[in-house]
C-alpha cells in the first residue's frame, strides 16, 4: 500500500496518531480527497515535495516567520496561543488580521468568551460553512479548557492576583473556573464557609476582602458559571473529526497542561504559539526578561524614526520592572514625549514617567503576609543577591516565630 491508502490504513490502526482535516483555502491539496495528514510529529518537511506540513509548536518571536509561510502553503486550523497575556493578544490580532481581513469578519468571524460560552455551540458554528464563502474564522478568547480539578491552587492564587491588580473581570473568571470544578455555586461561598469549601489554606491563598469584592462583581454581573461537562473531550474529538475545508479556530489562554492529550491533538493538527515569559528571578530567567524588554524598546523606537541614548533601558526598567504590559505602556509616553526630536535620553524617561516597579522587599513581605512560601523564597534570594540580605533575614524570623515553626 502506498500514499492515502497507507494513510487510511495507518489511521484505522491508530487513530490517536494522525489526524486529517480539511485543506485551508489558498494550500494545495494533496492526493485525490484534497485532505492534508499531519504525522505524529506535526514537523514541516521543509525542501521536500508534496504538501507541507506544520511545526506544532513555536516561539511568539517565530510568529512571523510562520504566517509569512502561511499566506502560500495555507494557515492551520486550529492556533493555540497561551502564555503572557498581553503577547498573547499581540500573537492573536496578528494571526486574525493575516487570515482574515476586516471587511470579511462581519459574516466570516466569530468571538466567543471563554467564560460564558458553550463549547458545543462554538463547534456546531465551527462545523457550518461560511455565507459568502471563503474562510470562517472562530475564537475562543480566554479559554478555561485546560483547567482542572488539579489546577485549583493556580487557580485560586491567580484569582487573587487579578483583584489585587484591580482587574475583577479576571478575577471572576479564575473563581467561576474553581467553582465549576469542583460542583459549587456562588451561593455557596459563604463567610464562614468559603475558606474550607476552595481550599484556600490548602491553596496557600488568604480569604479576606479581596474575595467579597470578586464574589460582589460576579453577582452584579449575573456571570454564569463554564459548562461542567467534558469541555476538552468535546474539542478534542471535534479535531480528530476535522473542521471543514476553510475553516479555522483560534484559541487562547493563560496556562496549557502540556501532558493533557488535547494538547497533543492540537499539536498534530495545527500550532501552538508559546507567548510564555519566565517571571522567577534566577539570572537565566532575568537574561530572557531582560531580552524581551529590549526588543520591545528598540522595536518601538525603530518604528517611529527614533534612537535612544545610553542609559535609556535601564532608566526605563528601573521605573517599570518586568511589567510587559507598563513597560509597552511607558515606551508609547516616552515616544510622544519627545515628539520630533529623534533620540530618547535618560532625563527623557526621569521627566515623563513615575515609578511603578516593586522591590524586592516588597514582594518578599506580600509573599510572607499571603503565606506564598515559593514566592518568598524567590524574592528572599533576589534580596541576597542585591545585598538587603539582613531584611528578609528578620523578616523569616519573625514569620518561623509566629508560625510556630
Amino acid at each position: 500500500m502506498i500514499g492515502w491508502e497507507l494513510i487510511f490504513a495507518h489511521r484505522i490502526l491508530n487513530p490517536e496518531s494522525w489526524i486529517l482535516y480539511p485543506e485551508p483555502t489558498g494550500g494545495p491539496a494533496n492526493g485525490p480527497s484534497g485532505k492534508r495528514a499531519h504525522g505524529p510529529t506535526g514537523r514541516r518537511a521543509h525542501g521536500q515535495t508534496g504538501e507541507p506540513k506544520f511545526m506544532p509548536e513555536i516561539s511568539f518571536k517565530e510568529l512571523d516567520t510562520h504566517l509569512g509561510e502561511a499566506r502560500s502553503s495555507g494557515y492551520a486550523p486550529i492556533y493555540l496561543i497561551h502564555g503572557d497575556e498581553l503577547l498573547v493578544t499581540e500573537t492573536y490580532q496578528s494571526i486574525l488580521d493575516a487570515m482574515i481581513p476586516d471587511a470579511a469578519r462581519s459574516l466570516n468571524f466569530e468571538a466567543f468568551d471563554g467564560m460564558e460560552s458553550d463549547m458545543s455551540e462554538i463547534l456546531e458554528r465551527l462545523n457550518t460553512f461560511s455565507m459568502l464563502g471563503g474562510p470562517k474564522v472562530l475564537a475562543l478568547r480566554s479559554s478555561q479548557v485546560f483547567d482542572t480539578r488539579k489546577d485549583l491552587a493556580g487557580l485560586l492564587s491567580r484569582c487573587k492576583q487579578a483583584a489585587d491588580a484591580d482587574d475583577p473581570r479576571k478575577a471572576a473568571r479564575f473563581l467561576l473556573s474553581v467553582l465549576s470544578i469542583q460542583g459549587l455555586t456562588l451561593d455557596d461561598l459563604e463567610p464562614g464557609r468559603r475558606k474550607d469549601l476552595l481550599k484556600m489554606e490548602a491553596a496557600g491563598v488568604p480569604d479576606g476582602e479581596w474575595l467579597e469584592r470578586v464574589v460582589g462583581f460576579s453577582r452584579e454581573q449575573k456571570l454564569s458559571l463554564p459548562e461542567s461537562r467534558d469541555q476538552a473531550g468535546l474539542l478534542q474529538n471535534a479535531i480528530g473529526n476535522g473542521f471543514p475545508k476553510g475553516n479555522h479556530l483560534i484559541i487562547t489562554t493563560e496556562g496549557v497542561d502540556k501532558r493533557r492529550s488535547l494538547f497533543a491533538a492540537i499539536a498534530a493538527a495545527g500550532i501552538i504559539v508559546d507567548c510564555s515569559i519566565p517571571k522567577g528571578d534566577r539570572k537565566a530567567d532575568r537574561q530572557v526578561q531582560g531580552a524581551v524588554l529590549r526588543n520591545r524598546l528598540g522595536d518601538a523606537l525603530e518604528k517611529r524614526g527614533k534612537t535612544m541614548a545610553p542609559g535609556v533601558f535601564d532608566a526605563l526598567y528601573e521605573k517599570s520592572g518586568f511589567d510587559l504590559r507598563t513597560f509597552t505602556a511607558n515606551i508609547d509616553k516616552l515616544i510622544d514625549y519627545t515628539g520630533n526630536r529623534p533620540v530618547v535620553s535618560s532625563e527623557d524617561v526621569e521627566a515623563v514617567l513615575i515609578r511603578t516597579k516593586k522591590d524586592p522587599i516588597y514582594e518578599f513581605t506580600n509573599a510572607v503576609t499571603g503565606r506564598d512560601m515559593e514566592g518568598a523564597l524567590s524574592s528572599c534570594t533576589h534580596c541576597w543577591t542585591v545585598g538587603n540580605s539582613h531584611i528578609p533575614c528578620s523578616c523569616s524570623s519573625r514569620w518561623r516565630i509566629s508560625s510556630g515553626s
